[in-house]
């Protein structure tokens, strides 16, 4: 639901690894176009 409110008030969103394709989730997170850290923090810099 956080996710949702951050791409309404267009703010970026940010997910630390990968989406799992086999999750019931996969393609709702995708439309919200999140930039995926790979696990790496230093691209929040």
């Amino acid at each position: 639901m956080e996710m949702g409110v951050a791409f309404y008030l267009n703010k970026k969103i940010f997910i630390l690894n990968e989406i799992p394709e086999d999750s019931t989730f996969a393609e709702e997170i995708k439309a919200l176009q999140p930039i995926v850290l790979h696990n790496n923090l230093d691209g929040l810099i």
